[in-house]
This record gives structure tokens, sequence and C-alpha cells, in this order.
């Protein structure tokens, strides 16, 4: 009976130690594995606080720039003789970044032309093969690419659109950025026919001058 008991208490001692031997097993693998999620959620905050650091240092140098004065003219032969004209009501959006020019895009209220000549420019607003304002009221141009060439010089490709056709080309423009203003600078040449305007009116020359001037703030 002594043996027995012995044996049993024996027994009992081993089971409280493998029982207490397993709760220690678990409670290791518990807290290992609890500090590896930790380890590797700190990780993910490292990453997700340079991302977070990154964009918003990106948003501080990108630049919004708004016209505060702008000049749009252009010019045109008719019977040999040289037209002047000149548009308003334009709106421009201009994003930098970096000091650098990112992208460009603008709009012009076709109805604001004006050549110093009220018979004319009624032809010009209201006539089919000419900015048909009231179908087509405004003209616009998109940067589809732009590169910084040396100085304060660019080149930019845009898609310009004249009543329902829309072309891309190529204008060379000068940015020069002084603080808080900046002057936007270009001047470049256009063939009508391309954009179907002006049919085959009698006179009129096929090349128009366009001049932009923008005066900027941010």
């Amino acid at each position: 009976m002594i043996e027995s008991k012995y044996l049993i208490n024996k027994m009992e001692v081993y089971l409280k130690l493998l029982i207490t031997f397993s709760f220690v097993f678990k409670m290791t693998f518990y807290l290992q594995t609890a500090d590896y999620i930790c380890k590797k959620n700190t990780i993910n905050m490292k990453k997700i606080l340079i991302l977070l650091f990154l964009i918003g240092l990106n948003v501080s140098m990108a630049q919004d720039w708004k016209p505060s004065t702008y000049i749009v003219k252009f010019k045109l032969k008719m019977m040999g003789l040289g037209v002047n004209g000149k548009f308003s009501g334009l709106k421009v959006k201009l994003n930098a970044a970096y000091n650098e020019i990112k992208s460009i895009s603008a709009t012009v209220d076709a109805n604001t032309i004006y050549t110093d000549n009220s018979l004319r420019d009624s032809h010009l607003k209201e006539k089919p093969e000419f900015f048909q304002v009231e179908k087509f009221p405004t003209l616009s141009f998109v940067s589809t690419q732009i590169s910084k060439g040396v100085g304060n010089t660019y080149n930019g490709t845009f898609n310009l659109t004249i009543k329902d056709v829309t072309k891309a080309i190529k204008i060379p423009f000068t940015f020069d950025e002084k603080g808080e203003t900046a002057i936007l600078k270009t001047n470049f040449n256009i063939d009508r026919k391309l954009w179907n305007f002006g049919g085959n009116t009698p006179g009129m020359g096929d090349k128009v001058e366009i001049n932009l001037t923008l005066n900027l703030k941010k």
C-alpha cells in the first residue's frame, strides 16, 4: 500500500510537471508569435510613414499657378494684308513641381474674338466655316508631354482643339519664375486648314501666328 501511494504521488508530480511544461511551452509560443506580429506591424508602419512622408513632400513641392493678366493675340494674312486679333476669356491650369512645368491646360472663350472690325468679328463668330460660337463656345489646348530645355526654355506637345477638330502640335515656350510670380511666353504658327477652319475663303492665308503671354501667380 505504501509503495502504491508512493507511485501515485510520483505520478501526480510528473503530471503536474508535464502540465506546467505544456503551459510554459504554449505561453512561449504565443509570446513569440505576438512579438513577430508586432515586429511585422512595426515594419509596415515604417513603410506607411515613409510613404506618407514622400506623398506629403511631393504635395508640398507641387505648385498650381494662376494667371493674373494675359495676352492672347493672333495674326494672319487677308488679301495680302496683315490682320491682327486677340481673345479674352482665358482660363489656365498650370502645374509645376520641383521648379519645372509638368502640365498645362487652357480654354479660350471663342465669342471674345476681336479684330477691330465688327462685321468681320460677326462673321468669324457666326459663319459655319469659322468658329460657330453657339455650337463650339471654346477653344482648348492640353499638354500631353512637356520637356525642359536649357535655362528657362521648354518644349511641349499639346492637343489643340478648334471646333470639333483636335490636332497635336509642338509648342516651344519660356517660363521665368520670380518668387511668387512667373511669366510664360510662347509664339508659334499653325496651319488653319488642318482644323478645317476658314474653308476656301478668298485671300485668306493658311498660316496663323499665335502669341501668348501669361503673367502668373501662386
